[in-house]
């Protein structure tokens, strides 16, 4: 929440600003104020705003009202098509087809007949996708794309590509999709989106301009990683 307050002299009149909307309250002083529906800058003047999350105090002059204005919209913006992107990331909850949480019953049409890898004692599975269709997105051509199951569960897939310009081409699909995901290091060239649960991450290879996407379950995650924890420390019982 964010307040915009009169100086003292005017009996400290204030104007309430949620994320969404900021009001006019009447007052002698007039100058600009935004409103984020209208996408618009209004009236209104000689105004201080507080931060009350981070309890700090800012007056400024008109034209520093006016950039701050322009910031706290491009914020807001950010922040809500980001949340729309997420939103899309979960309501997909995998690729194609292939949705997370399934079965190996209910998605073997798409998958080869045995596993191409095996954990018994991680109660893990996985298998080549050998459908046709999965091997093309917007303009890139797919090398390969595994299902891994976690207690007969997809717990992620992870689709690979070859080339330069393959593994671009992905990276447009994806970001045209889901928006721009979020590069944790500025010397690695990896993309993460992450909703509430699913999570999504695109790695690219400098030496070879090869690319991986993996696409998965963050519940599924979660519990596979206690159940390694779980044998580990049984394995150092029985020493």
């Amino acid at each position: 929440m964010v307040l915009y307050e009169k100086p003292r002299h005017l009996n400290r009149k204030v104007i309430r600003a949620s994320d969404r909307v900021i009001s006019l309250v009447a007052g002698k002083h007039e100058g600009y104020i935004l409103c984020v529906k209208k996408q618009q800058i209004e009236k209104i003047h000689n105004y201080k705003v507080v931060n009350l999350s981070a309890s700090i105090s800012l007056k400024f002059n008109c034209n520093m009202k006016k950039i701050i204005i322009v910031i706290a919209l491009l914020a807001w913006n950010t922040s809500f098509l980001w949340a729309q992107n997420v939103r899309k990331l979960d309501e997909k909850n995998g690729f194609k087809e292939l949705t997370l949480g399934a079965s190996y019953q209910e998605l073997k049409k798409y998958l080869s007949e045995t596993p191409a890898e095996s954990d018994p004692a991680a109660d893990v599975a996985v298998y080549a996708v050998t459908d046709p269709s999965f091997f093309e997105v917007g303009e890139s051509d797919i090398s390969t794309v595994s299902a891994r199951f976690f207690k007969d569960k997809l717990e992620s897939i992870v689709i690979e590509t070859k080339g330069a310009a393959n593994s671009k081409e992905l990276l447009n699909a994806l970001t045209l999709a889901y928006g721009k995901g979020e590069k944790r290091n500025t010397y690695i060239e990896e993309h993460h989106w992450e909703g509430k649960k699913t999570a999504m991450y695109y790695k690219l290879t400098p030496a070879t301009k090869s690319a991986k996407v993996t696409i998965s379950s963050k519940e599924l995650i979660a519990m596979s990683e206690k159940h390694k924890k779980d044998v580990k420390k049984s394995v150092v019982k029985d020493l």
